[in-house]
């Protein structure tokens, strides 16, 4: 009988596990909303009571925050590649970052389209500063991506310290993008909440099994002292 190979024996199988099971748990919560309307009845009055208590520094903040990380989306991605790539001279770490920002968005959106929930009603806010986007609205699309790029930052970072920091960052910048969403109108806090939950899930999944694979074995974190090795 062959012997499982050390990065068989090494594989935190359990996190991994558990990390699948809270994307599911997620996915399955948005399904419950969807089949009792009375919880969206009960969280579009939290919707019209943030999305009425506006005041002009935060319509700038918000409206700012729903470009960068929606169609600026393309350019956030662009300059944390770049980031990683001359912080630590590798293109294997360039793209493992890459990853680590597209594979958990890119599940979110999935579970969008398969959980199909609808968004608030427009015509109930009072304060309706861009149109009503028409994809689907669970789990929050925008917070979904501020998340990836905050666990991506983080999970290329070798130094514990600077990571804890950058993760504190982080959860404050995702916290403003949740906020932003419902105070547009556009979002249930339930759409947001999901985001920050299943997010940093499936980012440690895909960290799990981008390590496990051996394809970036050798591609040094941010702060590491290991060389980097060019990408063929």
């Amino acid at each position: 009988m062959s012997q499982p190979t050390d990065a068989a024996r090494r594989f935190p199988t359990g996190v991994f596990v558990a990390c699948l099971l809270i994307a599911a748990a997620v996915a399955g919560f948005g399904l419950f909303i969807v089949g009792h309307p009375s919880w969206s009845a009960i969280e579009v009055d939290v919707v019209r009571a943030v999305n009425a208590a506006h005041f002009p520094a935060m319509d700038a903040v918000a409206l700012t925050i729903n470009w960068l990380f929606g169609p600026g989306g393309v350019f956030v991605g662009v300059a944390l590649v770049v980031a990683v790539f001359t912080l630590t001279r590798s293109a294997w770490s360039a793209t493992r970052a890459a990853l680590l920002l597209m594979l958990p968005w890119a599940v979110a959106a999935l579970m969008k389209r398969f959980v199909g929930r609808m968004r608030p009603d427009p015509s109930l806010m009072t304060h309706l500063l861009i149109p009503s986007p028409r994809s689907l609205s669970y789990p929050s699309g925008h917070t979904a991506f501020a998340a990836a790029l905050v666990c991506a930052v983080v999970l290329s970072i070798a130094v514990r310290r600077a990571r804890r920091t950058t993760a504190v960052i982080g959860a404050v910048l995702v916290l403003l993008v949740g906020y932003s969403r419902v105070y547009l109108g556009v979002h249930y806090p339930s759409d947001t909440i999901a985001s920050m939950i299943a997010v940093p899930a499936l980012s440690l999944a895909c960290a799990l099994l981008l390590a496990a694979s051996g394809v970036f074995r050798r591609a040094p974190f941010i702060g590491s002292r290991a060389a980097a090795v060019p990408l063929r």
